[in-house]
């Protein structure tokens, strides 16, 4: 058998191969045979707790662990504690003897929650030791009840609080995985919401779910995306799932012990594959972002995933759409969780968006907020609005690589319409009492069409001494003279090599402007220019040409559209040309967008 530790190996630059970053490893572990079930003498316990590496799958556990490290990975270990240490571990002898039991006699080191002397041990002799090796965190997965030796006390809540402050101790900022253990669980470590059922309505119920526990502070949730057991190939679902991913407080794609069930993008058809990497190069991106609003959560209290109602509290519209959220301060989503009809190749999704105006995050198309409406979306196209006034940072690179590190390049988006700001969050991932903070200014004049960025604030030794910057106004008109209205000023000095290009596809000009000192304050004035008109008649074009429908039902269509300019008499007309549902609604929704 060829060693796993190899196998893993590859699937990086697989990833690579695919462009699309790879996520962290879990590894879920049995004695002595790592990812393998059974084999072991019944003595030794149920199988599910085991903390000895299976050297015919990883011959040189350190080495693959370092391997994935170079790879900008980090890796967690599943752990079901409840088995204890058994007789067949490599760590049983140091640790019997630290306890106080003969090793010759392989007496069972019993699990128990509120035993100091076992913990220490534990800690002392087999998790510090596999941290040392490359071991990053711990998935706890304690299934075995609320009970104890001291009435109340859940072994669960115990083992949390116990890792985060072993892991503390070590020096690094501390990070645990672990199964949900009730109301106030959530101090100490990410949740994991449990093993999902593959299906449409698992998909459909985490959405409300991650937006409602919010509303007792359980922000950092971490589902099965993709779903983990049961059910039934289907690539759109898994693409939805995918897509929600890119939305969801962590990013875990995850499966059970299936070679049918696993998540690599690849393992998909063609346009579902393009669809996943789009979605995991995208939440990648959003890294600079994410990390801000963690921050912001941190701080403020404000869950990374909220409900609506929580911003507008008195608006009955947001009570009524259980599955949307705001992903952050900016970004408000309306997520996929139906699946698309095969004539209209559309999947329609209910929504509200709030007062004043917002544009669609992957292509800028503009909409009136203060409405409800449906939206219908393509495999490709996500439920995701981005507020007039947002600035939007995330990584420069298009294609971003695997790693955390606070980045050379950045694309700072500014949507048209309203004046924003944010402050860039960036530290050196030290544990709080020791951290080094940096921020940077982000903020946007639309009444100025100017954009500010820097100088950096705090500690700049956290980030990179000096950064490319691209700046992208969306949802504006492009500048007269384009070339000549930008102008680019670094403390003061005007850019001549800044670079300015349009893309009216997404109605955006950006302005790049390389190698720049982190401690230098950057003004972008962006010159004359005005909100962007959506191109209608060119969108439902490029809808109708990929619709599964009637040439003659296409042609009725986009001629309705090209000779009626009032958006009412247009449906009107519309209506009376017995077109698919869904159909209808896709064209509908360009149609009356934007005022």
């Amino acid at each position: 058998m060829e060693p796993l530790s190899r196998v893993l190996r590859r699937r990086v630059p697989r990833a690579d191969g695919h462009l699309c970053p790879a996520r962290d490893p879990v590894l879920r572990g049995r004695p002595r045979h790592g990812l393998a079930r059974g084999g072991h003498p019944p003595r030794f316990g149920s199988g599910w707790t085991g903390y000895t590496w299976a050297k015919r799958l990883f011959p040189d556990p350190p080495a693959f662990l370092a391997a994935l490290h170079e790879r900008g990975l980090r890796v967690t270990l599943n752990d079901h504690p409840a088995d204890g240490v058994r007789a067949h571990e490599d760590a049983y002898p140091t640790m019997a003897a630290a306890l106080g039991v003969d090793p010759a006699t392989e007496h069972p080191l019993t699990f128990e929650a509120s035993d100091e002397a076992y913990l220490r041990a534990l800690f002392d002799h087999v998790l510090h030791p596999m941290e040392r090796d490359g071991v990053d965190f711990w998935w706890i997965d304690w299934q075995q009840g609320a009970s104890s030796r001291i009435p109340g006390l859940d072994p669960l809540w115990a083992l949390n609080d116990r890792h985060l402050r072993e892991m503390a101790s070590t020096g690094r900022r501390p990070v645990i995985f672990s199964r949900y253990a009730g109301p106030g669980s959530h101090r100490t470590p990410v949740g994991f919401s449990g093993d999902t059922v593959v299906s449409w309505a698992s998909l459909a119920f985490q959405p409300e779910f991650t937006a409602t526990a919010s509303n007792i502070g359980y922000g950092w949730w971490s589902h099965d995306i993709g779903g983990h057991m049961f059910g039934t190939k289907d690539d759109e679902l898994a693409t939805r799932w995918a897509q929600l991913g890119t939305f969801s407080p962590v990013n875990r794609l995850h499966s059970t012990s299936n070679p049918f069930n696993s998540k690599e993008p690849w393992r998909f058809g063609p346009a579902a594959e393009r669809a996943q990497v789009a979605a995991l190069r995208l939440r990648h991106r959003l890294l600079p972002y994410l990390y801000t609003m963690a921050e912001r959560a941190s701080a403020q209290g404000h869950p990374l995933v909220e409900p609506l109602y929580h911003e507008h509290p008195w608006a009955e519209e947001a009570y009524r759409r259980p599955n949307e959220f705001a992903f952050g301060e900016a970004i408000l989503v309306a997520p996929v969780t139906t699946p698309i009809d095969p004539r209209s190749i559309v999947a329609r999704t209910d929504a509200w968006l709030p007062d004043g105006t917002w544009f669609d995050l992957q292509t800028g198309w503009r909409y009136d907020g203060g409405r409800e409406l449906s939206t219908y979306r393509e495999l490709h196209q996500l439920g995701a609005f981005v507020r007039a006034g947002a600035v939007l940072p995330l990584l420069g690179d298009e294609i971003p690589g695997n790693g955390v590190d606070n980045p050379t390049s950045l694309e700072i988006r500014c949507y048209a319409g309203a004046d924003g700001e944010l402050t860039l969050y960036e530290d050196d991932d030290a544990p709080v009492a020791d951290e080094r903070v940096a921020r940077t200014p982000l903020t946007f004049s639309w009444a100025d069409r100017t954009v500010h960025l820097g100088p950096v604030q705090g500690d700049a030794s956290v980030v990179p001494e000096r950064r490319d910057w691209r700046v992208g106004l969306v949802g504006a008109t492009a500048p007269q003279e384009q070339s000549k209205a930008v102008r680019v000023l670094v403390d003061g000095v005007e850019r001549a090599d800044a670079v300015v290009t349009r893309v009216e596809g997404c109605r955006t000009t950006w302005v790049d402007v390389p190698d720049v000192p982190v401690s230098a304050a950057v003004v972008v004035e962006l010159g004359p220019c005005e909100l962007a008109a959506n191109d209608v008649a060119g969108a439902v074009f490029d809808y109708l040409q990929r619709a599964q429908v009637e040439f003659e039902d296409k042609t009725a269509a986009m001629r309705t559209v090209e000779s009626i300019t009032d958006p009412g008499q247009a449906l009107v007309q519309l209506a009376t040309l017995d077109l698919d549902p869904g159909v209808l609604g896709r064209v509908a929704e360009l149609l009356t967008a934007a005022r």
